[in-house]
């Protein structure tokens, strides 16, 4: 996503947030887990939207295909990391890309500028299976939009698909993403425990701060924003999550609001010094990518000190 604009929208997603207090936040939790009551509500669509074109065929030397793997009814493109054919299975990671569009093209697959690497090419780098989803109403893709709420459910189906691939390791599959995908993928740690561990980079604690002009839901049913807020369902986390953002970003406030409102040992959060809401994802992918590398034991060992993101952090920039 380019940076002047994710400006400039997320100017505009700040103007429709609505301030709340703890004992609202309290009181916006039911007793159900996360996952039964997005199951059993019907986000009500007001206004239908897709994305037309074709998902590109990457390039033979780009080391990934393209695939399309079905959730609920709909078939969706996705690039997936080529089998490497040496019997072996492999770490792999979902990585849900920032922005509104629920579509993937050729730019996924090409690294960015160091301070603003939105590819998230480390993983793939480092012999990490990675999956890169499309969405419900993205390019030639079915159905519409739903701004971020059927959206966990393709997440979900994506890692039905991955988990069937004979050279992943299901014990191994690891989900990330950032600014819109962060808060995406926060949802679905939140709904779903087989994740090994779960990377958000720039997630919004509620969805109210997100772009309004992207709200196709009846915006009149506070539970549309509750059920996509994840500041509300932290505790149903189960797996290890690592939240990060910089300390020079507009979202530095979402993650210290969800960083003071939960317990939950699970969760970690990271605030970048010195940092924006692009400028963590180089550094701080390839710190992650070694760890998901070395990370091969029955349970998850990946442990995160304030001093490995501080070292990511100040490692020279990596020429691809």
């Amino acid at each position: 996503m380019n940076k002047s604009l994710f400006i400039m929208t997320l100017a505009l997603g700040l103007a429709a947030c609505s301030s709340q207090n703890g004992s609202e936040l309290s009181a916006a939790h039911q007793n159900e887990p996360f996952a039964d009551q997005h199951k059993q509500f019907h986000t009500h669509i007001v206004r239908s939207v897709s994305e037309e074109g074709q998902v590109p065929t990457p390039p033979k030397d780009s080391g990934f295909t393209l695939i399309t793997y079905p959730s609920q009814g709909k078939t969706l493109p996705a690039y997936i990391s080529a089998d490497p054919g040496d019997g072996k299975k492999h770490p792999a990671i979902i990585w849900v890309v920032g922005g509104w569009s629920n579509a993937i093209d050729l730019d996924n697959l090409v690294h960015g500028d160091w301070d603003n690497d939105q590819s998230a090419l480390a993983f793939a780098d480092h012999g990490i299976v990675t999956l890169f989803p499309t969405f419900r109403g993205g390019s030639s893709g079915t159905g519409a939009k739903e701004a971020k709420y059927g959206e966990m459910d393709d997440v979900i189906a994506a890692y039905d698909y991955l988990a069937s691939q004979p050279y992943v390791d299901t014990n191994r599959i690891y989900l990330g993403g950032h600014s819109t995908g962060g808060t995406l993928v926060m949802l679905t740690a939140e709904a779903m425990d087989k994740f090994r561990a779960v990377f958000a980079f720039g997630a919004t604690d509620r969805f109210e701060k997100h772009n309004a002009t992207q709200f196709v839901f009846d915006t009149n049913d506070k539970r549309e924003f509750n059920l996509r807020s994840p500041i509300l369902w932290l505790s149903d986390i189960k797996n290890p999550t690592f939240v990060f953002e910089g300390d020079q970003s507009d979202k530095a406030q979402s993650l210290e609001a969800m960083k003071s409102t939960t317990k939950n040992g699970q969760v970690h959060f990271y605030l970048v010094n010195h940092a924006d809401h692009f400028s963590t994802l180089a550094p701080l992918t390839e710190m992650l990518a070694k760890k998901v590398v070395e990370d091969t034991g029955p349970q998850s060992n990946i442990q995160i000190t304030d001093a490995d993101v501080q070292a990511a952090m100040a490692q020279p920039p990596i020429q691809r």
